[in-house]
């Protein structure tokens, strides 16, 4: 009877250990499961990333081709802007604009050295011309004036038509001396071209203190004495 009690205990025990060994089994594979709904979870993280990032990849490319396309049209806007602001007949600045370049021409040579020359500039007796010949000729002779200057003065000269018959020019890292020479040599060229014409012009050095009235304002006192102390043509 012993052993029958002890038989019927190991079976009990040894079913009790293939429970055991099945719950084991079952939780084994429920924790597989559970991994493998991870790794998947997992995967689709990573995939979501990835397009995360694709997506701000191209954000930011189109954001970069946004702001070239504005540099772009701000480069043209002011490009239309300029060249609506040109004197019509002569292509040179207009006053408005020409007033803004040359106060930016003395701020620039304020921080490289001082050096900068305005020249104030008259055709001589364009009334008479527009009056005796017409006001083509007239017309065809500031033109001329103004190629004459673009030919003499560099590139990066400003030139700018104030009134009917004067203009303002601009020489930077130039001395006085220098400019009257550049001038002397429109002024032949003019001659050649329109015998009997002529121009006087006024120069004005740039002071430290001195702001964009107070130049030019020096620059019509100088072109006042040199028409005045011109000597007559003979």
């Amino acid at each position: 009877a012993e052993d029958r009690e002890h038989a019927a205990s190991d079976r009990d025990g040894a079913a009790f250990d293939r429970g055991q060994s099945q719950a084991d089994a079952e939780r084994r594979t429920a924790d597989r499961d559970q991994t493998a709904v991870e790794r998947g979870h997992a995967a689709e993280d990573r995939e979501h990333a990835a397009e995360d990032r694709d997506r701000g990849e191209t954000d930011r490319a189109l954001a970069a081709e946004d702001r070239a396309h504005a540099a772009s049209d701000r480069e043209e806007a002011r490009a239309d802007l300029r060249h609506a602001q040109l004197d019509g007949l002569t292509g040179a600045l207009g006053r408005e604009l020409g007033m803004v370049e040359i106060d930016a021409e003395m701020n620039r040579a304020r921080r490289g050295g001082g050096r900068l020359v305005l020249a104030y500039v008259d055709v001589d007796g364009l009334k008479t011309i527009n009056d005796r010949r017409g006001h083509a000729a007239g017309d065809a002779l500031l033109r001329d004036v103004v190629g004459a200057m673009r030919t003499h003065l560099r590139s990066y000269d400003v030139i700018v038509r104030v009134g009917g018959d004067e203009f303002i020019c601009v020489l930077a890292d130039t001395d006085p001396g220098a400019a009257q020479r550049r001038f002397q040599e429109i002024g032949g060229t003019v001659e050649r071209t329109h015998p009997g014409a002529s121009i006087s012009v006024g120069f004005a050095a740039l002071h430290p203190e001195d702001t964009l009235a107070q130049l030019t304002q020096r620059g019509d006192a100088a072109l006042y004495e040199a028409k005045h102390t011109k000597p007559p043509r003979t």
